[in-house]
C-alpha cells in the first residue's frame, strides 16, 4: 500500500489548545478515538496524504487505555496538522465530536470514524456537493455502512483493494450525487455555517443514532442531504464498538435509541404510525419504533 512520507511534509500548521478563529481556506477533519490502536495509524496516514497543507486533523480521544494516544502523538510530532485533544474521560461519541468542533477552525467540517481509509479527491468531492444550493451535508459511498451509501447499491463489479475501488468509482460516477434522507456518520461533511445554525450532534445520544438524528434535524430545517457517488471511503466498521463489550454496548445504544425516540415523540406526538423507511428511507430504526413507540 502507498504510504505518505511524514518527514517530507512541509506546509503544516498547528492549532492552539484554545478555541480557534474561523479560517475560510481550511478544512477540519474530526476523528473521535476510543481504543482505536488497530486502525488509527492507517486512518491518519491516508488522511495527511490527501489533505492540503493548510488543513487540520483534530483527534479527540475518549480515554483510550491502549496505544491509541501514543500512535496519534507520534504522528502529530512529524505532521503539525494533527492535533490530539484529550477528552478528559469517555464523553461518548456526540459530545466528543462537539468538542472537536469547538477546537476546529475550518470552513468545511468532516466527522470521520477512526476505522476508515480515504483516497485522493475524497474531500474535494464532498465539498463540491456541499456547494450546491440548499445542501446541508454530504457523505460518500462506503462498505460496511447502512442505507443508500452502501456501495453495492451502486456498483455491481467491485475491485478488491479500496484504493482501486475509489479510483473506479471516481471515474464511473464523476460528478454524480443522489439526494437521500439519511447520511451515515462514518464520514459526514458539513459547512461550518450549517453547524452554527442547527447545532452540533445531540449529546443525549451518547453512542448510536446520532447520524439518524442529525440527518432528520437537517431535513427539518429544509436542507438537502447528498450522497457523492464518485467518492468512496473504506469503513472497517464497529472497531471501537467492539472494545466496549457486548453488554455495555447494547445498553449505551439502547439509551441513545430511546433518547432519539423521545425527541421524535416530542415533535410528532403519536409515533405509532411512523416508520423508519418514512423517516430515513431505510429500516435501521424500525425495531425501536415498534418495540418502544
Amino acid at each position: 500500500m502507498w504510504q505518505f512520507d511524514f518527514e517530507n511534509e512541509v506546509n503544516c500548521i498547528r492549532g492552539s489548545g484554545n478555541k480557534l478563529d474561523y479560517n475560510p481556506m481550511m478544512r477540519s477533519v474530526i476523528v473521535v478515538t476510543y481504543q482505536s490502536a488497530e486502525t488509527i495509524r492507517n486512518c491518519l496516514v491516508w488522511l495527511v496524504g490527501t489533505l492540503d497543507g493548510a488543513d487540520e486533523i483534530i483527534v479527540v480521544d475518549n480515554a483510550s487505555v491502549d496505544s491509541t494516544v501514543d500512535i496519534c502523538l507520534s504522528l502529530a510530532d512529524v505532521d503539525k496538522r494533527i492535533k490530539v485533544v484529550n477528552a478528559g474521560g469517555n464523553l461518548g461519541y456526540s459530545k466528543a465530536v462537539n468538542l472537536g468542533i469547538s477546537e476546529s477552525k475550518g470552513k468545511t467540517l468532516v466527522f470521520l470514524n477512526p476505522d476508515t481509509e480515504v483516497h485522493p479527491g475524497w474531500i474535494e468531492g464532498l465539498e463540491e456537493a456541499l456547494a450546491f444550493p440548499g445542501v446541508g451535508a454530504a457523505g460518500p459511498l462506503g462498505d460496511n455502512v447502512a442505507g443508500w451509501q452502501f456501495v453495492d447499491h451502486h456498483l455491481t463489479l467491485q475491485a478488491e483493494a479500496p484504493a482501486i475501488l475509489a479510483r473506479q468509482i471516481a471515474k464511473q460516477f464523476a460528478g454524480e450525487t443522489v439526494e437521500t434522507k439519511f447520511l451515515v456518520g462514518f464520514c459526514l461533511a458539513v459547512r461550518r455555517e450549517i453547524v452554527e445554525e442547527v447545532g452540533g450532534l445531540d449529546e443525549d445520544l451518547i453512542l448510536g443514532s446520532d447520524d439518524l438524528e442529525y440527518s432528520w434535524r437537517l431535513r427539518l430545517k429544509g436542507y438537502k442531504l447528498l450522497i457523492c457517488k464518485d467518492v468512496f471511503v473504506h469503513h472497517a466498521g464497529s472497531v471501537s464498538f467492539r472494545q466496549l463489550g457486548k453488554d455495555k454496548k447494547r445498553e449505551i445504544v439502547r439509551q441513545s435509541d430511546l433518547a432519539l425516540l423521545a425527541k421524535l415523540k416530542a415533535h410528532y406526538g403519536d409515533v405509532s404510525a411512523l416508520t423508519s423507511m418514512e423517516l430515513w428511507d431505510c429500516d435501521i430504526f424500525e425495531h425501536v419504533l415498534r418495540q418502544y413507540g
